[in-house]
């Protein structure tokens, strides 16, 4: 397969490469082509932007605030995650699914939450599950974050951090392609 070119860009046009695979950090590591200087640019100063190459085409995913993302298993989709309040796509429906070609493939909904934790937590602020009505509170309900993990025999699986009540976590299995949120894998609190 083709190497996947995928970069962050900040709000001054900076680029910054990401590196895709299982166990990378989804912000830009320090290595010799990424200076603690542009590393500082990108991710402390201004809003973050998707951005990668399609056949000849570069694709750009921005908001008004930060979106951050990374590919799926397969290298066919990006799932992206949109951050703030005043962002294109706000939570509880904060991560959308894209084609490789910047199309809009599926826009997800948090599901029913599973782990103990999430559970207890619903329980003590008399929530539904999924807890919809906390998502109108700023960090109640959202997507946080999107990678690489591993099922039980090994294999990669793409990975959703699903984020309840500020610090309560949920880690799920996603499938890029329908959009759906099955097997809990981890959750715990920030």
């Amino acid at each position: 397969m083709e190497k996947f070119n995928f970069f962050y860009e900040n709000d001054r046009g900076e680029l910054n490469q990401i590196h895709v695979g299982y166990n990378m950090p989804i912000y830009p590591v320090y290595d010799i082509d990424f200076t603690e200087k542009s590393y500082k640019n990108l991710i402390l100063r201004g809003k973050i932007n998707l951005l990668w190459r399609h056949k000849n085409d570069w694709i750009r995913v921005s908001s008004s605030e930060n979106v951050t993302g990374y590919p799926s298993v397969d290298q066919q989709k990006i799932v992206s995650i949109y951050h703030g309040v005043n962002s294109k796509f706000t939570s509880p429906n904060n991560a959308v699914i894209y084609n490789l070609d910047g199309s809009i493939h599926r826009v997800i909904e948090v599901p029913v939450l599973l782990s103990e934790n999430m559970i207890r937590r619903i329980k003590l602020n008399k929530d539904s599950n999924p807890p919809i009505e906390s998502a109108e509170y700023e960090g109640g309900l959202h997507f946080g974050g999107f990678d690489w993990g591993k099922d039980d025999n090994g294999n990669l699986i793409n990975r959703i951090e699903i984020i309840y009540d500020r610090d309560w976590i949920e880690w799920r299995e996603i499938n890029a392609e329908t959009g759906e949120i099955t097997k809990l894998l981890g959750s715990g609190r920030r």
